[in-house]
C-alpha cells in the first residue's frame, strides 16, 4: 500500500476570510464527520490546521481510501456551509504546505506564528490519536523546511497579525501616544498588542478579559492601565479612540450598545469568527476594520516583504524536493512496516508448525518463539537502517 497524503481546505487565498469564518462556526460538525468516517472505516490519519485565515484538514492513508474520504468530506462540507472546499494532493499539496508554513500565504508575510500554530495542531492530533507517524514526519519536515526558507531570506518572521494591527492603527490615527485604548482579550495576541502600544507611547488602556486576573496582568503594562471583566465591555470602551478585539470567542461579544460608548473610536477586530456582531459592524461603517481590511494595510506597510514573495516559487524548489524525498522515505517506512507484519505472521505460523511437528513442550515453544522473534527483529532493524541511511544521504542534502 502506497502512502497517500491530501488536504481539504477553506482558506483566505482560495475562498476569503468570510468563508473561513462560516466554516469555523461549524468546525465541531466537520470534526464529527471526520470521527464518524474514522469509526466506520478506519485506515487514515489526519490533523486540522485552524487559524484566522484557514481551516485545513491534512489526511494520510491509501490512495483509494483518501479518494473516497475526500468525496465524503467535500459533500459534507458543502452540505453544512454551501462552500466548495479546495483539495490539494501530491506535489501540489507539498508546495501548499511549504507556502502555508513559511507564512507566504499569511496576512503578515513570513510570520512565524503559523509554525507555532502548526506545532499545536500536531500535539493536539497526537493526543487525540488521529495523526499517524508518517503524516507527522512529513508535516514536521515541512515545518523545518519553512524555518530554513525564512533563514535563507534573512527574515525572522517576528511581525505577525498583532503587530500589523497596531501598525494599521498608527497609519490611520498617526501618533498613538495620546490615544485612549481598549484591548478585549487576554491571550498572547492581546499581550503582544499591549507591548507594542506601550512602545508607541500609549499610557492609558482598558483591558477586558473573562479572567479578571489575566486582564490585570496586561493592564500593568501601561502606566494608567485598568482591568475590566467581560460583562463590563461598554464601561471599558467608553471614551476610547482605539479598540482591539482579540478573543477566540465563537460568537460576537460586542454589540450595538457597546459601540455607542465610543463615538468616534476605531475598532480593529482580529477574531475569526468576528468578535463584533453584524448590527454593530454596520453602524461602525469605515470605523470597523477586520482581517480583509488589515491585509490591505499590510500590503502597504510591509511592501518589502510582499516583494520577497514574488520570487518564492523559485526559492522553495530545493525545499520542495526535500519534502518529496521525505514522502518517499515515509512510503519506504510504510512498506517496511507492512513487510515486518507479513514476516511476523509467517514466523508465528512456522513456530506453531514446529511445535506440532516436534511435539515441543511449553518451555521449548517459548524459547523457539524468543529466538526466532529476536532474529527477525534484528534482520528488519538492519534493513531499515540501511534503507533510511541510503535515502538520507541521497535526498536530504539538497535544501
Amino acid at each position: 500500500m502506497d502512502l497517500g497524503i491530501a488536504a481539504i481546505a477553506i482558506n483566505n487565498r482560495e475562498h476569503g476570510y468570510q468563508d473561513v469564518e462560516s466554516v469555523k462556526r461549524t468546525d465541531t460538525k466537520i470534526l464529527g464527520l471526520l470521527k464518524r468516517e474514522r469509526s466506520s472505516s478506519p485506515g487514515f490519519g489526519y490533523l486540522i490546521l485552524e487559524t484566522c485565515s484557514r481551516f485545513e484538514i491534512y489526511l494520510s492513508g491509501s490512495e483509494e481510501r483518501l479518494n473516497d474520504l475526500l468525496i465524503d468530506l467535500r459533500r459534507g462540507i458543502r452540505g453544512l456551509v454551501s462552500i466548495d472546499p479546495k483539495i490539494y494532493s501530491d506535489r501540489d499539496l507539498l508546495n501548499h504546505m511549504l507556502k502555508v508554513l513559511s507564512g507566504a500565504e499569511s496576512l503578515a508575510p513570513f510570520e512565524i506564528d503559523i509554525v507555532n500554530q502548526a506545532k499545536v495542531s500536531i500535539s493536539k492530533a497526537l493526543s487525540e490519536g488521529s495523526l499517524d507517524k508518517h503524516l507527522n514526519a512529513v508535516f514536521r519536515e515541512a515545518i523545518e523546511a519553512s524555518i530554513d526558507i525564512r533563514r535563507s531570506l534573512d527574515i525572522d518572521g517576528s511581525i505577525g497579525i498583532p503587530e500589523v494591527a497596531v501598525m494599521a492603527a498608527k497609519d490611520i490615527l498617526g501618533s498613538l501616544s495620546s490615544k485612549r485604548t481598549t484591548i478585549i482579550g487576554t491571550g498572547e495576541v492581546a499581550k503582544r498588542i499591549a507591548y507594542m502600544l506601550r512602545n508607541e507611547g500609549v499610557s492609558t488602556a482598558s483591558i477586558v478579559g473573562r479572567s479578571y486576573q489575566s486582564a490585570e496582568a496586561i493592564a500593568r503594562i501601561f502606566p494608567s492601565g485598568k482591568a475590566y471583566s467581560i460583562n463590563e465591555i461598554s464601561k471599558a470602551i467608553n471614551g476610547s479612540n482605539l479598540v482591539f478585539l482579540a478573543t477566540s470567542a465563537r460568537d460576537p461579544i460586542v454589540g450595538i450598545e457597546d459601540i455607542e460608548a465610543s463615538k468616534d473610536g476605531i475598532f480593529i477586530d482580529l477574531g475569526n469568527p468576528r468578535n463584533v456582531d453584524p448590527g454593530a459592524r454596520d453602524l461602525l461603517g469605515d470605523r470597523y476594520i477586520w482581517l480583509e481590511d488589515l491585509e490591505v494595510f499590510s500590503r502597504k506597510i510591509l511592501s518589502d516583504l510582499y516583494e520577497r514573495l514574488e520570487d518564492l516559487d523559485k526559492i522553495i524548489q530545493p525545499y520542495l524536493r526535500r519534502l518529496e524525498a521525505r514522502l518517499v522515505l515515509e512510503n519506504i517506512r510504510l512498506g517496511l512496516d507492512n513487510y515486518a507484519r507479513l514476516l511476523e505472521n509467517i514466523r508465528r505460523g512456522e513456530v506453531e508448525r514446529a511445535v506440532s511437528a516436534f511435539k515441543l513442550d511449553q518451555r521449548q515453544k517459548e524459547v523457539l518463539d524468543l529466538v526466532t522473534s529476536s532474529i527477525l527483529n534484528k534482520a528488519l532493524g538492519v534493513l531499515a537502517s540501511l534503507v533510511e541511511d541510503r535515502i538520507a544521504r541521497r535526498s536530504f542534502t539538497d535544501g
